[in-house]
């Protein structure tokens, strides 16, 4: 908020002033905004914990709350986000008649750019490519 005010050239008195009004107010609150924030990317998004860090820290919140506020907070789990995405995506793959390897590389592109980790979307996808396998 800080910067926003700053770059729209307001004098610093002015933004401090709005700033501890804000605060004061319950309007500026970064552990409610870190709250409401995990809970809908990573319930609706499904988004992996590392792209929500990765969010959180490109709106100016330290590291260190974002750790502390994430440890406080349920959050569902990258291997429930990842197979859920990747159904999706695999759904949507299949109706493309892809080769199996090509439809592996797709699949794990897409899980890549959502943030998850090489061994989390490997499991993911030999999950599903051989669940898939043995319904035929």
């Amino acid at each position: 908020m800080k910067r926003k005010l700053w770059n729209k050239d307001y004098e610093q008195k002015l933004i401090d002033e709005v700033i501890e009004d804000l605060q004061k107010n319950g309007y500026l609150n970064d552990s409610e905004f870190i709250r409401v924030f995990v809970a809908e990317k990573s319930k609706t998004k499904n988004w992996s914990i590392k792209r929500i860090k990765g969010e959180l820290f490109k709106r100016g919140i330290a590291p260190k709350f974002i750790d502390e506020t994430l440890n406080d907070q349920p959050i569902e789990s990258d291997n429930e986000n990842a197979m859920k995405l990747a159904k999706k995506k695999y759904e949507v793959l299949l109706k493309r008649n892809l080769e199996p390897t090509e439809l592996r590389n797709k699949l794990s592109t897409y899980l890549f750019s959502k943030g998850f980790e090489y061994d989390l979307i490997k499991e993911v996808s030999n999950r599903l490519i051989k669940d898939e396998n043995e319904e035929y």
